[in-house]
């Protein structure tokens, strides 16, 4: 599905809290962009459990259930995944994956927030989610009456949000960087053929692997991580941006190495100094001392007498 208005994470929270109290909503987006964790973020700002059932994994009697004879009569009872006692949010993830006889199955339960005689309770929230066909993902056409169900918005991603995402949950230093230099980086369309490609969840990835490895990681290692999770062209691009920075902080390194060196050399020529009694004459017997001589002897008043 091709939606003309995309909205924000942001944004896309505030529709939840407006609409999927009254209606059913589906969001749309490709893969690893959040859309799961978006919707487990919502649950937890209402205080609800969520509830997650993924689409390409069922069958038809997964959600209606089994038939057992009570008192003479059948009855579907519906598994307890789903038959709960407590207002809850169901995620119903990858909902375009499932076949059409599961399709079929989610009518009800979308519509009228039930299943066979078994009613959600009140207050329970249904959200879907779902890739794109265009994103080489594994989905399904959904029929028309599932589509006409439910409320549809398709997620984008932004940059800002996702580094203040970062910050926040303490993503790898480096990562942050170079998305902040390279935020068109962030996120790729899914290509056509086997291969990596750059997404906020791959980034997360990447933090991780970088995180566990630590200081001195070696260049061969580097890209392996790298080009495990990224497109290859920003792998490249984050290889050359790590080693860059790298070295910048080898060099400053070095610097205050070295400015210590000679902070240490003229504390210890100062204190020499302090001690010769030829100095002291010298700047006595000089009306108009050179500077050269007048920046030795500047520190001398500051230095202790040993």
């Amino acid at each position: 599905m091709n939606i003309s208005t995309t909205v924000s994470s942001k944004q896309i929270m505030d529709l939840l809290l407006n609409i999927a109290v009254a209606r059913p909503v589906f969001i749309w987006g490709p893969p690893g962009i959040g859309k799961s964790s978006l919707v487990q973020q919502f649950a937890d700002q209402v205080g609800l459990p969520c509830v997650s059932l993924l689409g390409s994994q069922l069958a038809p009697e997964d959600l209606i259930g089994v038939p057992q004879i009570i008192d003479g009569k059948s009855r579907f009872c519906p598994p307890s995944i789903i038959a709960r006692d407590e207002p809850y949010c169901l995620f119903l993830d990858e909902l375009n994956a499932c076949t059409h006889e599961v399709q079929k199955a989610f009518y009800s339960l979308i519509l009228e927030k039930r299943v066979g005689e078994y009613r959600l309770p009140e207050g329970s929230i249904v959200i879907g989610a779902g890739n794109r066909a265009q994103d080489s993902a594994i989905v399904k056409p959904m029929s028309s009456a599932l589509i006409n169900r439910m409320f549809h918005v398709q997620l984008r991603v932004s940059h800002r949000e996702w580094l203040a995402w970062a910050y926040e949950n303490e993503i790898h230093p480096l990562v942050i960087q170079y998305i902040e230099t390279r935020p068109d980086h962030l996120w790729v369309q899914p290509p056509k053929h086997e291969v990596p490609f750059s997404t906020p969840r791959s980034w997360h990835m990447l933090s991780d692997a970088l995180k566990e490895y630590g200081d001195g990681l070696q260049p061969e290692i580097l890209d392996i991580l790298a080009t495990g999770c990224l497109s290859p062209h920003h792998a490249g691009q984050f290889k050359a941006f790590y080693k860059q920075t790298n070295n910048k902080y080898k060099l400053n390194a070095s610097w205050k190495v070295n400015s210590i060196g000679l902070m240490n050399q003229r504390i210890g020529m100062c204190c020499t100094l302090w001690h010769s009694p030829s100095v002291h004459i010298l700047l006595k017997s000089c009306r108009n001392p050179s500077p050269i001589l007048l920046s030795i002897t500047s520190d001398l008043p500051t230095v202790p007498r040993l």
